[in-house]
């Protein structure tokens, strides 16, 4: 080994090193002309060049020269911050130690002997055996790359020059956090080289759009990576957490069974539905819930068939009545798809939807329609207001029903008589006393309240004022009707009820009108009889 420094120096270095090895022999000048001169008489014979950098030498373009005139001994320097470290690095030193203490020999012989030992792990004892091993990590897909202890790049496999940039042509000279945007490495590759242990971590790489899972092993000489690109697990990952964001958003509520027929997933909407929890679904039968003979067949032809729309292997649409665990049934539609791979159904992905309002609005207009045909060809007055409140009683399933006629002659509303629970005994309405008496003089159906209480323990007191509609069916009168357990009537109930009511104001007219065309007939033939 050549030392060029001064006398304190190169006596502590040596006694650093042969506590180290007994093999080890240093060579001491003092200035770079002298370690020239020692190169140009015997290079083979000198492992390694120690530079303690002085103010009083140009050590830095002894270093330069010494590249230049083609030396490529290993130069390990000696200096007193990174930022002098740098322009040696710069000039071609192989390593370098920072000496701001006692123990400026001992780190600079702790460098020495990593140069050492890695230019000896690289010399080509078996060529055999060393061209195989690259030869393998020639064909790796992942990235492989290798740096020295200043984080030059010393190797890149194809797959790193492919993946990261990296040109074989610079791999000697150029440092790894050179490459763009490569900092996200950069902590963690320090962190392995400061604790001498392995770490593994996930880094994107913007230039790239990509992420890699990285390997990093630390070594005397420096650090091997290796960089597998993880940019498809990622966007797959992506993927799923952005389904499993919807699936548990959804409102519809959402199933997956295997290809036995039991339930491996569901999300919050299908929790509320059925009333039961996902601990208490997962792994059931789904005909414990679904139930095979409540299925019905839907209008697209699928069929539910003995096994009902769960065990079907083609796609279905089927509607049942669904008894949940907190008790009451709901009509809910099924929109079942198997899932198939390689021709085998695996299993299928089902969803549920609450139809209750809608298959009570289909059937409710369809009542409605049944009654109008009855209330065109009904003959009189009393007729059409008996099956008004008949229709009334099948929109709300026992309506409480009430008839208020006008009275011409007295200006007044006067109730017919109530159908129902308490409807009460015939009374009068005047024109100042209350909402009835509104709906009939502005023409339109209004919610109004009906002044009595049901419990409710949400609201102050205890109880909840009763709702029901009032609708005017011209200036016939007012059909005044609600639900007897319902608070508050639905958006349906009013449209339908507005249906009915202008139906038997039309129903109505043509009665009065007949009757008097009846009226007129009979007198005119009464004054031609005179």
């Amino acid at each position: 080994m050549l030392c060029v420094s001064d006398d304190d120096f190169v006596a502590a270095l040596e006694s650093s090193l042969k506590s180290r090895s007994d093999e080890t022999s240093v060579r001491h000048v003092r200035s770079g002309d002298d370690a020239c001169a020692e190169l140009d008489t015997d290079a083979s014979a000198i492992d390694c060049l120690v530079v303690a950098s002085s103010p009083e030498r140009d050590d830095a373009m002894f270093v330069r020269n010494l590249r230049e005139r083609g030396f490529d001994v290993p130069v390990v320097v000696a200096v007193t911050d990174e930022r002098a470290a740098r322009e040696y690095l710069d000039a071609g030193a192989t390593d370098y130690a920072v000496c701001d203490g006692a123990d400026a020999a001992a780190r600079t012989a702790g460098r020495v002997e990593r140069v050492l030992s890695e230019r000896g792990d690289t010399r080509v004892t078996h060529p055999d055996r060393r061209d195989s091993l690259f030869a393998v990590v020639d064909r790796t897909d992942d990235a492989i790359v290798a740096l020295d202890a200043d984080w030059r790049v010393t190797y890149a496999n194809p797959a790193a020059r492919d993946s990261l940039g990296i040109s074989t042509t610079e791999e000697s000279t150029r440092r790894i956090w050179d490459v763009p945007q490569s900092s996200a490495f950069r902590e963690e590759f320090e962190t392995a080289m400061e604790t001498g242990e392995p770490t593994r971590f996930e880094a994107r790489y913007d230039p790239l759009e990509s992420w890699y899972a990285v390997e990093a092993y630390p070594e005397s000489a420096g650090l091997v990576a290796r960089i597998g690109d993880i940019t498809d697990r990622k966007r797959q990952q992506a993927t799923a957490e952005r389904d499993s964001r919807m699936i548990e958003t959804a409102a519809d509520a959402l199933y997956t069974l295997d290809a036995e027929g039991q339930f491996t997933a569901v999300n919050p909407a299908f929790e509320r539905l059925t009333g039961r929890a996902e601990t208490q679904v997962i792994g059931s039968p789904a005909e414990h819930i679904l139930g095979p003979d409540s299925a019905t067949d839907s209008n697209n032809g699928a069929t539910g068939g003995d096994d009902g729309a769960v065990d079907a292997t083609a796609t279905q649409l089927v509607e049942f009545e669904l008894k949940t665990a907190d008790g009451p049934t709901v009509r809910v539609e099924n929109h079942r798809t198997p899932i198939v791979e390689d021709g085998d159904v695996i299993g299928s992905v089902g969803v549920l939807r609450d139809v209750t309002h809608r298959h009570r609005s289909e059937r409710l207009l369809s009542t409605l329609h049944e009654r109008t045909r009855e209330l065109m060809s009904a003959p009189d007055r009393d007729t059409v207001l008996a099956v008004a409140v008949d229709t009334c009683d099948e929109i709300f399933d026992g309506a409480r029903t009430e008839v208020f006629a006008f009275d011409e002659g007295r200006h007044a509303l006067t109730r017919l008589g109530g159908v129902g629970a308490d409807a009460g005994e015939p009374s009068t309405e005047r024109p100042d006393s209350g909402g009835v008496w509104e709906a009939f003089a502005s023409g339109e159906v209004r919610v109004i309240d009906t002044g009595e209480g049901v419990a409710d323990d949400s609201v102050d007191g205890g109880r909840e004022r009763r709702r029901s509609i009032a609708a005017p069916f011209g200036r016939h009168g007012v059909l005044v009707t609600g639900s007897q357990t319902a608070v508050s009537p639905t958006d349906v109930d009013i449209e339908l009820v507005s249906l009915l009511s202008a139906t038997v104001e039309d129903v109505l007219d043509r009665i009065a009108a007949e009757s008097e065309v009846r009226s007129k007939n009979g007198t005119s033939q009464t004054g031609t009889k005179r």
